[in-house]
Formats: structure tokens, C-alpha cells, sequence
């Protein structure tokens, strides 16, 4: 009999501490079901429709950004403070542009108007709402004006993630 009662404290101490290690994190407050978020300050291009989203593609690939169409010539803005870097005048987004914004994320801008080759590789700073380029259809826009927009959490090479809800949130129309 002195053995069952031997094994009996041992069971109710360890009865007792997985309670207390239950009931003690059930009053946390719940972790947190999504990752980083991207907030803009500015929409980066005004009076677009909506044309290709974020996933698949039909027939193959997957498409990174969101396709926002306008008339040749409208405006594109930077969404963010930041440096903004000429990036490529010549693959398949055509003239690019890439904005390192001060939350820490990448925007990347394409199928913009012509910018001179020297601009290539040059940065400069911007403000949340500047003027830094014009809509246009290079690249692989196929006479399609409009702006390829992505976001990309933590940099340049980082996670690209579907912006529209970051525009939705924005306003952005």
C-alpha cells in the first residue's frame, strides 16, 4: 500500500503542473496569424482598372505584381519616402524602376515610359507622392499601357506578396 501512495504524489504533482502550464497559457494573447503587412501613404498610379492579379497565369507562370492599366502618359508616384533606383531599360518589364522605401520593403515599378540610358543604375531620394515616371506598355506589355506594381517585404530580393489589399487598404482606385 505505501508504494500506490509513493506513485500517487508524484501523479497529482504532475496533474497539478500540467493544469497550471495549461490554464497559464490560455490567458496569452493569441500569436499572430499573418506575417508582416506593407502600408503605402500614396497610391501609385490614380484612375487605373485592375487588369492582371497576383498567382497563376493561364497557360503557365505565375504573375508577382498587379497589373494597374491607364492611358500612356499618366503619372506613377512613389507610395513611400524612400531611394528610388533605375533599374533596367531593357528585360521583360522593359524600363523599371525600384523604390527602397523607408518601411523597409521594395516597390518595384514596370513597363514604364523610356528613360535615358544614363539614368540606369542611378538612385536618388523621394517623397511619399512624387511624380517618378509615366504609364507606359515596354517590355512584354504586348501595347498594353499600364503599370506592373509589386511589393516585396524586406527588400529587393524579398517576398513578393499580392499588393492589392496594401491598395485596397490605401484607397487606391
Amino acid at each position: 500500500m505505501s508504494s500506490r501512495r509513493a506513485l500517487r504524489r508524484p501523479a497529482l504533482a504532475l496533474l497539478a503542473l500540467t493544469f497550471v502550464a495549461v490554464t497559464a497559457t490560455a490567458c496569452l494573447p493569441p500569436a499572430p496569424t499573418t506575417g508582416p503587412k506593407a502600408t503605402i501613404t500614396h497610391c501609385p498610379v490614380a484612375g487605373f482598372t485592375y487588369g492582371n492579379g497576383f498567382g497563376p497565369l493561364p497557360g503557365g507562370g505565375y504573375h508577382y505584381g498587379i497589373d494597374m492599366g491607364a492611358p500612356e502618359g499618366t503619372p506613377v508616384y512613389a507610395v513611400r519616402n524612400g531611394t528610388l533606383w533605375y533599374w533596367s531599360t531593357g528585360d521583360v518589364g522593359g524600363y523599371s524602376l525600384y523604390l527602397k522605401a523607408d518601411d523597409g520593403n521594395t516597390y518595384y515599378y514596370t513597363h514604364l515610359t523610356a528613360y535615358p540610358p544614363y539614368l540606369e543604375n542611378y538612385t536618388r531620394p523621394v517623397s511619399a507622392g512624387d511624380e517618378i515616371e509615366t504609364v507606359n506598355h515596354t517590355g512584354n506589355a504586348n501595347g498594353y499601357n499600364h503599370l506592373h506594381f509589386e511589393i516585396r517585404m524586406g527588400g529587393p530580393n524579398g517576398t513578393k506578396i499580392d499588393p492589392r489589399p496594401t491598395l485596397d487598404a490605401a484607397g487606391c482606385k
